[in-house]
């Protein structure tokens, strides 16, 4: 690793210089070609001089891993980190020509990866820069799109994709100094060992630097061990004390020698050549003066210097720093901004360059008045001849939010005298800054509509739909984002603020005199389907689209209108990109959405806030086809009812258009998008009346069967509450609403429905619940939610045929008996004179053993009994049955099947007011233990085991084979069953049937745990 040491100075140590194809001032190189192949041009990036600049530093030592540079007193070393370009062809690079005054060049210094990309940024706390190029992307610069989407040219070596190194890596001893780089296509950087560098010393050779003893092969020389002198006995040393200190000092020159021999193949195997993927920046190290006042120059084709003094300047602008607007500029930036105004006259075009990208990075136009000093530097910027120096200074002011009146005026300055491709780009950032401080606290309503109407007149401009794009987004804070995916730009500090509401006047002022007339015809169908994109969350939108399109004398324009609602989308799930919606839609790169014939996409429904609103007219109109082109436009309106005051005149206006649509005079097909005008009205005073009406509908008879259906899903699927709405019906009109919704969506109607019938209330709430999360329950789900047994009898023997009929069904269902069985329920509770509970559950007692006995008959036969123990789990919390996760298809119910009947009164996820509790085993098993085979003996309505000590009985009030004492499992010989508190259990389980021969139950052991027991056909 490389060990920069600093002494405090003022002095810049680093100039970065990246390379950015077509764009940026060009500063060649004196590289020399490798095979005859010309090195590309090197470019300045010029915002890393800002970055570095004034960073108070100057390096006066310079450690390699190899070599030392000490400059002498009354110099420094100057590092100049490089951005290389790739080209087609390695090449190499030798002595560039930036160079610093009285500086003498040392060589290239490559980095390792972990030193990062050079000084980029140093200077910007939030790593808001400009870069060189990004004048190809204006529009996304001045109108918000994101850094990321930008790339700083082709060519560039940070673009091109890291670089698969086929060579070793390169060790970390290396030597990173070398007088020459091989540049590679691949995006690596090549460079070989050097033995000497003038103003640079070796590092003493040693375990730290090996390449030292391979520049130096003396030094390794020096590292061979002597021989050691000749041992001589002593005069009372034994002879054994003597051989072994011989041999021990053999042993050592052993050591030592084998130690040199493995030092000298390490060095001998040493790389002399290195390879490696180019990390951001590789450096021109220079020895320079230590001095004040010193500058960096580069050569043709565009000759520059930087001088010490601007350089501190720019830093300071960049910095940000410096008080408030121009009138509370400290003496530093004053006379900063002074520097700047004359490096920016001097006319030369890396200084200009240097000065705009200052401005930017530093949001100095947010400080600027009007005649400042400031504001003079910001028209000689905007009058620059370099392409980026301009582009920075333009989308410095342009970004200015809240506008203020200099920025205003200056952008507008640019706009006047733009020409050619960005014309129209810097016409609009225009308008979007005049457009806020209008929009302002200070602002002027009538100058405002003056100037949206001469831009919508103006040919030429900026189109229409983004003038006015732009005036929603100045003025009207409600317009936060659209269904396009484009964010609102919202409206810091303007007249509505971002919390408060726009002064109602002004949008009237502004909804009335837009002059859509000004606009030209061909540009109307991007204006209308940008129009109706913004409806929903705009006031000035939704104002546009009635007054100035929907209730327009021109009929084109009405049609158009109508013709792009009733083709819009109003899912949101169709999202376009920014690029595409701002550029196409609006800029006009590509065909708009209208255009192509492509539907707008809402997200979100229009108010309809008047009773004269363009689009009432239209459902009114003489002419048939407008008539019905707005009855298909009107799923996507909704009544605006703020407050109760106003909610009787929205309930006369939303019941008028009801009433129209079900006239079969006037409409002798009655428009399906009635019922989804009706589910649109969703929050406020019309909500419940608009839940009646939809219920009506069920009740209305004669309506086409499409629109019963789609009233059906939007009752049972679309998330609202109709308990209350139910409740509030005739017991009969609540059946009867029920059973509409059932045979609409399933095809049939299962008599336990009319339970919803019943005078508590409770089914009725229950299946409200069920809708609301968008369950149509089956049978199974009724009986379960229906109550316990009692319950049962007591609304079997109610005087209510629907309640009576619904009971007995559910009786028959939780017993898993078929439709038939139903059937004969019914007509036995017609029958009966006494409907008591003991009298009804008497006359059900054969109806349930027949139940029973010919499911039974089935079941006889080997099982495997098996336990499962899952870990603790909370207890199943109430649920939907039948189709959790959303409606059932009409016809894929697949009628009364046994299957459906059979299930079981309870199941994990079923509801149960009343119904018997059981825990719910999920997930993986922690412990299955197989307790072999057992015989279930049938006879009649009676079964057991085979096995006596485990007794077994037919559960009471549904199909169920009761193991009646759990702890008689312990009779088993398992040894796993000792691991389980069977003998703390006194409780039965109920096994009920899951369908392919096999009867599951499950129940809590007392530690929390959960066992399962089931049995399992065999054969």
């Amino acid at each position: 690793m490389s060990n920069l040491t600093y002494r405090p100075g003022r002095a810049l140590w680093a100039l970065c210089c990246v390379a950015v194809v077509g764009a940026g001032a060009r500063v060649g190189f004196a590289q020399d070609a490798a095979d005859g192949v010309e090195a590309p041009p090197i470019e300045v990036d010029v915002q890393t001089i800002i970055d570095t600049a004034g960073q108070g530093g100057q390096a006066t030592r310079f450690n390699d891993t190899v070599w030392d540079i000490r400059p002498e007193s009354g110099r420094r070393t100057v590092l100049v980190p490089i951005r290389v370009t790739l080209a087609e062809q390695a090449y190499e690079l030798s002595r560039p020509s930036v160079g610093v005054r009285s500086g003498r060049f040392i060589g290239w210094y490559v980095p390792e990866a972990s030193a990062g990309s050079g000084g980029r940024n140093a200077n910007n706390n939030n790593a808001d820069t400009f870069q060189a190029g990004d004048s190809r992307d204006l529009e996304s610069l001045l109108f918000g799109e994101s850094d990321d989407d930008r790339d700083a040219g082709p060519g560039h070596a940070d673009d091109e994709r890291e670089a698969a190194n086929p060579h070793d890596p390169v060790r970390g001893d290396a030597p990173r100094l070398t007088r020459d780089l091989m540049i590679y296509p691949d995006g690596s950087v090549g460079w070989e060992l050097d033995r000497s560098f003038t103003g640079a010393e070796m590092r003493p050779a040693g375990p730290n630097n090996l390449y030292g003893y391979k520049i130096d092969p003396r030094t390794l020389n020096d590292e061979q061990p002597e021989r050691g002198d000749r041992l001589e006995r002593g005069p009372n040393e034994s002879s054994r004390d003597f051989s072994n200190r011989r041999r021990e000092q053999q042993q050592r020159e052993r050591d030592a020698m084998n130690a040199f021999r493995e030092l000298r193949d390490q060095v001998q195997e040493l790389p002399d050549t290195f390879r490696e993927p180019l990390h951001g920046v590789v450096y021109a190290v220079y020895d320079a003066p230590d001095s004040d006042g010193w500058s960096l120059t580069g050569d043709a084709p565009l000759p520059w210097r930087i001088e010490q003094d601007d350089l501190d300047a720019i830093a300071h602008i960049a910095r940000g720093t410096g008080g408030g607007n121009a009138g509370q500029l400290d003496t530093q930036t004053q006379e900063a901004v002074v520097k700047l105004r004359r490096l920016a006259e001097r006319g030369g075009a890396l200084d200009q360059r240097a000065v705009a990208m200052a401005v930017y990075q530093g949001r100095f136009a947010e400080r600027v008045e009007r005649g400042s000093s400031g504001y003079e530097l910001l028209r000689t910027l905007l009058e620059s001849e370099d392409e980026d120096a301009r582009t920075a200074a333009l989308v410095a002011i342009a970004r200015v939010q809240p506008p203020t009146r200099a920025s205003a005026l200056l952008l507008a300055d640019a706009a006047r005298n733009a020409t050619g491709d960005t014309a129209g780009t810097l016409q609009l950032a225009s308008l979007r800054s005049a457009f806020r401080i209008e929009a302002g606290p200070d602002g002027n309503t009538g100058l405002l509509l003056s100037q949206v109407n001469d831009a919508l007149a103006e040919r030429g401009g900026p189109h229409p739909a983004l003038v006015l794009e732009e005036l929603i987004d100045a003025f009207d804070p409600d317009a936060a984002a659209d269904s396009s995916g484009r964010s609102g730009r919202g409206n810091p500090g303007g007249r509505g603020g971002l919390n408060q509401a726009p002064d109602a006047t002004a949008i009237d002022t502004l909804i009335a005199g837009v002059a859509f007339d000004r606009i030209d015809p061909e540009q109307m169908p991007r204006v209308a389907a940008m129009v109706i994109r913004r409806s929903p969350g705009s006031a000035l939108a939704a104002g546009w689209l009635d007054h100035h399109l929907l209730r327009s004398l021109d009929a084109e324009r009405v049609a158009l209108t109508l013709d792009l609602l009733n083709q819009a989308d109003s899912t949101s799930t169709i999202v376009r990109p920014i690029s595409e919606s701002v550029r196409a839609l609006v800029f006009g790169d590509a065909p708009g959405a209208a255009e192509q014939g492509e539907p707008v996409v809402i997200n979100g429904v229009i108010a309809l806030g008047s009773d004269q609103h363009g689009l009432l007219i239209a459902l009114n109109s003489d002419d048939a086809h407008t008539r019905d082109l707005a009855w298909q436009a009107l799923r996507h309106f909704t009544i605006h009812s703020p407050d109760s005051a106003s909610s009787g005149q929205g309930q006369a206006v939303f019941d008028r258009i009801v009433d129209s649509g079900l006239d079969t005079q006037a409409n002798p097909d009655t428009p399906t998008v009635l019922v989804d005008f009706i589910a649109n009205q969703d929050g406020g005073p019309l909500a419940e009346h608009a839940r009646t009406r939809m219920i009506g509908l069920l009740l209305t008879e004669g309506l086409d069967g499409a629109v019963l259906r789609r009233a059906a899903r939007k009752v049972a699927g679309a998330g609202h509450d109709y308990s209350q709405t139910l409740n509030a019906l005739d017991p009969y009109d609540r059946g009867d609403a029920v059973a509409v919704v059932y045979e609409q969506l399933t095809g049939e109607v299962p008599a336990i429905v009319y339970l919803v019938q019943a005078s508590s209330g409770d089914m009725t709430r229950w299946l409200a619940q069920q809708w609301l999360a968008g369950v149509l329950p089956d049978e199974s789900a009724w009986a379960d939610a229906a109550g316990d047994y009692d319950q049962l009898l007591r609304l079997a023997g109610d005087d209510d045929p629907g309640v009576r009929i619904g009971a007995g069904s559910a009786l028959v269902v939780r017993a898993g008996g078929t439709l038939e069985h139903q059937e004969e329920m019914a007509q036995l509770l017609n029958a009966l004179a006494d409907r008591s509970p003991a009298s009804i559950a008497a006359a059900w007692e054969p109806i349930r053993r027949d139940i029973f006995a010919a499911r039974l008959s089935e079941a006889a036969g080997t099982y495997r009994l098996e336990l499962a123990v899952f870990e603790a789990q909370p207890e199943a919390g109430p649920g939907g049955r039948g189709n959790p996760g959303g409606l059932r298809d009409p016809g894929g119910r697949g009628g009364r099947s046994p299957s459906n009947l059979a299930r079981p009164a309870t199941e994990p996820g079923g509801l149960g007011a009343g119904a018997p509790e059981r825990s719910v085993a999920q997930g993986t098993p922690i412990m299955t233990l197989d307790l072999g085979l057992v015989e279930l003996l049938v006879e009649g309505d009676q079964v057991s085991l085979s096995l006596d000590a485990v007794p077994i009985r037919l559960a009471e009030e549904r199909l169920a084979l009761q193991l009646e004492d759990v702890s008689t499992l312990t009779s088993f010989n398992h040894p796993d069953l000792v691991d389980l508190p069977l003998s703390q259990l006194d409780e039965a389980v109920d096994l009920l049937p899951e369908g392919e021969g096999r009867w599951v139950g499950s129940l809590t052991l007392p530690d929390g745990r959960v066992l399962r027991v089931s049995l399992t056909r065999e054969g």
